[in-house]
């Protein structure tokens, strides 16, 4: 189970519509991860930036950036 204290975005190129939709997609794609084995559940930070690919839908980048945080909470084992 992932725990979010604080969820800061910086967008660019998102109108207020999309980027409320990506929080939205961002914490239903969150409540159905699973931790890497081992990570730590006491990780403090974690900076993700995605570039997304031209034309990639909101939903494409919320993924993305569930997938990178991820990898990178992988990293802390």
């Amino acid at each position: 189970m992932i725990t979010i204290d604080k969820l800061t975005l910086q967008l660019s190129g998102l109108s207020e519509e999309e980027g409320r939709k990506l929080a939205r997609l961002l914490a239903e794609d969150l409540a159905v991860v699973t931790l890497p084995e081992g990570c730590s559940p006491d990780t403090t930070n974690v900076n993700v930036n995605v570039t997304p690919a031209p034309g990639a839908t909101v939903k494409t980048l919320s993924q993305q950036i569930v997938a990178d945080m991820l990898r990178q909470l992988d990293r802390t084992l």
